[in-house]
């Protein structure tokens, strides 16, 4: 069995989005709606003065450290946005396609290296910064099998992000007796986690993609 543990970061190392949530949310509620997107737009930036976190991660995360809070943070605000457009009867529609809608895909590539990866026997992990809500991302993409249930670690969930060395030092922690690599889309977390006593592969998907892990492989 290999003692190797692998955790990857999410957000531009396994996955990607082309489109911001503000403009999911409006093309959403036209959709549901038929209301003027200008309109929507304008109303959904006003009420983020009340709400940072809704679109712009490191704002209240105190408020989102599970997925039950982070799922009543935000219908409170689609609460007033709903309200303000005069639709409070389509805030439980909204919200339950806002939960079930895709928003990101996988990088070409992704579940071949995961499986290739599994089949060595590595244990696989999520480092990643975020809101609880990136479990449902692995469920939807159908990625979340490759990963241990207890080697998910969630900026928003932990209270720590990636630039803590903390954060590094508790998997190390709760993972003693293994060999750990960080693969991250991000030269700085990668220096980081290196300070910790980390392996780390970095992964640019605009050069050589997912090729160091590849390199790992063919070594294996």
């Amino acid at each position: 069995m290999n003692d190797s543990c692998f955790f990857f970061d999410l957000g531009d190392t396994l996955i990607y989005r082309d489109t911001k949530h503000i403009d999911y949310d409006c093309a959403l509620i036209k959709r549901l709606t038929s209301l003027d997107d200008a309109n929507i737009l304008s109303v959904l930036q006003t009420h983020t003065a009340s709400f940072p976190g809704i679109y712009i991660f490191g704002q209240d995360n105190d408020k989102t450290s599970s997925l039950e809070a982070q799922d009543s943070y935000e219908r409170s605000f689609f609460e007033h946005v709903c309200t303000t457009l005069g639709i409070d009867s389509k805030l439980d529609e909204i919200m339950q396609e806002r939960i079930k809608e895709i928003r990101y895909a996988l990088f070409p590539g992704t579940v071949e290296i995961l499986q290739a990866l599994k089949d060595t026997g590595s244990f696989l992990g999520i480092i990643t910064n975020g809101r609880p809500s990136r479990r449902r991302i692995l469920d939807q993409l159908n990625i979340s099998h490759f990963f241990e249930n207890d080697a998910l670690y969630i900026s928003d969930e932990c209270g720590m992000t990636k630039s803590d060395p903390q954060l590094f030092s508790k998997v190390a922690h709760d993972h003693p007796e293994s060999e750990l690599f960080l693969c991250d889309d991000e030269p700085a977390i990668i220096k980081i986690a290196q300070s910790c006593g980390w392996k780390t592969m970095y992964i640019n998907h605009t050069q050589e993609g997912y090729l160091p892990i590849q390199k790992y492989l063919d070594e294996y």
